[in-house]
């Protein structure tokens, strides 16, 4: 994709409802060619350039926001589980009390035993999340790496702004949300009931305001008494931040497992119909000067349906060579049941000729550009690092 390129995957996201469903099919797509990595971090390289408030960058749900989401829940869910998998089943099991809002509570001796049993739990969870940086996935640690150098160089005089807002999407994003729903996360199975799911709250609550490097104030006061606890955390959380922002190699092949079966037509074609369905919404926003943009827009929509249709009749191909082939299989190890053993005879080139299969035709997977058309290719990538 070119920068023009992103800018438009960008004002798709502005004014779409379906940022969730295209940045899932964007995902899918990228993944299969092994691309994942320079996508999302251009696309959030993208949103850096256009923040013009610190405090609200990566706050929304923008296209950029959604596509990272579903990335470290593809990258990073078998981390989830073993960094956190134990402490919720074990919470789930146990059903502490950490209740500290006096207005639930009958008795200031229950809130002061809350509180600890709160300050356990909260204490138990950010050292395991801390003890595990170097264990956090390569592939967003490298984007992670990027989206760092990025913020820095957008607001060199923002202190704090790089490692709010790497904290925001790892914390706020992903720990804190799946210990607000661990279900939604498949870190339990269990029916979560009223009081225990209050337990997570607060402890979602606690974790959220770490991240974010600030204490609780006047807007819920009865959180307050956990302020020394994020105090005595704040250096460690920057320090986690640093280690997953390290530079770092990525395997070469980051492609997940299930990628190698992948065939692209669907998410192609809902693609085309998600891009199609607000092309003159796109289309308003570009500015004076910008309007090569628009025609690489109808480009892009003509290629992809080309390509679309190209990957169906490769998938029909090789389905039906498949099956020709494995019927041609079957019948063959029929007949070698059957006939009695022989001496190996080695077949003349000509009997060899004549009994060889047709080369079925190369697997959609396979080929380099299946998802990708010759306008989308990734040939002039933004980058800041």
């Amino acid at each position: 994709m070119t920068k023009q390129t992103f800018r438009l995957v960008t004002m798709f996201g502005d004014v779409s409802q379906e940022r969730e469903q295209a940045a899932g099919s964007l995902l899918r797509l990228y993944e299969s060619q092994g691309l994942c990595i320079d996508f999302i971090a251009s696309l959030t390289q993208v949103e850096i350039e256009r923040c013009t408030e610190p405090n609200t960058l990566f706050r929304g749900n923008s296209i950029a926001t959604k596509t990272l989401d579903g990335y470290m829940k593809m990258k990073a869910g078998d981390y989830l589980k073993t960094v956190l998998g134990d402490t919720v089943r074990q919470i789930l099991s146990k059903k502490p009390n950490c209740e500290i809002d006096p207005t639930r509570l009958d008795s200031k001796d229950a809130r002061k035993k809350n509180l600890k049993t709160l300050m356990d739990w909260n204490n138990r969870i950010v050292q395991g999340i801390f003890s595990a940086a170097p264990q956090f996935p390569p592939a967003l640690r490298v984007i992670f790496h990027r989206m760092q150098i990025c913020i820095i160089r957008r607001f060199p005089n923002e202190t704090n702004t790089h490692i709010v807002a790497v904290a925001g999407f790892v914390f706020l994003r992903f720990f804190a949300a799946a210990i607000l729903g661990p279900r939604l996360f498949g870190l339990t199975e269990e029916y979560i009931d009223p009081k225990t799911a209050r337990v997570f709250t607060l402890l979602a609550k606690t974790l959220q305001s770490l991240a974010n490097l600030n204490l609780f104030g006047s807007k819920e006061p009865y959180m307050e008494d956990m302020n020394p606890f994020i105090q005595q955390n704040m250096q460690g959380m920057r320090d986690y931040i640093h280690t997953l922002t390290k530079r770092v190699e990525v395997p070469a092949t980051t492609r997940e497992r299930s990628m190698l079966t992948y065939t692209p037509e669907v998410d192609l074609s809902n693609l085309v119909e998600m891009f199609s369905r607000c092309k003159s919404e796109i289309l308003q926003q570009l500015k004076p000067g910008e309007g090569p943009m628009g025609r690489e827009f109808a480009t892009i929509i003509k290629d992809l349906t080309v390509e679309i249709e190209t990957a169906r009749v490769m998938a029909g191909m090789y389905e039906s060579a498949s099956n020709e082939s494995a019927y041609d299989h079957r019948s063959r190890l029929t007949l070698q049941t059957r006939r009695p053993q022989t001496t190996d005879v080695v077949p003349s080139p000509a009997d060899a000729a004549q009994t060889s299969l047709p080369d079925s035709p190369q697997p959609l997977s396979a080929r380099s550009n299946a998802t990708l058309p010759a306008s989308s290719a990734i040939r002039e990538t933004p980058t800041c690092y």
